[in-house]
């Protein structure tokens, strides 16, 4: 029997970097028991008055690291003007940026998840 890693048809497969390695049943040793692999995953939990599970609660710290960029962008563009409704708008991005730098690390503290500052830095 083979394991494969990879939950997509060998058509698909071209890049995706997954390995292929037998199996077999009684002469090789499990990497993970049974109850390891049904508590892999850590419990739902709450936040802001909703229910995030493991996966989502990934997408949702992708989202916030997103808008974290965009802010840092805003701040950037508007640094480079000079007229006092720049200003203005680059103080409320700012504060905005904070309250997202905020939620950022309260979100991850509650889903366990580290900070992953390197996904907020603004390259260009």
């Amino acid at each position: 029997m083979w394991i494969r890693r990879c939950d997509r048809d060998w058509g698909s497969l071209a890049n995706c970097r997954h390995t292929f390695h037998p199996y077999i049943e009684g002469v090789m040793e499990r990497t993970y028991t049974d109850h390891q692999l049904e508590t892999i995953d850590r419990k739902p939990f709450v936040y802001q008055d909703r229910l995030y599970d493991q996966y989502q609660a990934t997408q949702k710290q992708r989202e916030i690291e997103r808008s974290i960029r965009k802010q840092k962008r805003i701040i950037n563009s508007m640094s480079e003007l000079d007229s006092e409704e720049a200003k203005k708008a680059k103080q409320e991005a700012a504060i905005r940026l904070r309250r997202l730098n905020a939620n950022y690390r309260a979100f991850s503290e509650r889903a366990g998840l580290p900070l992953q500052r390197e996904r907020t830095k603004v390259l260009y």
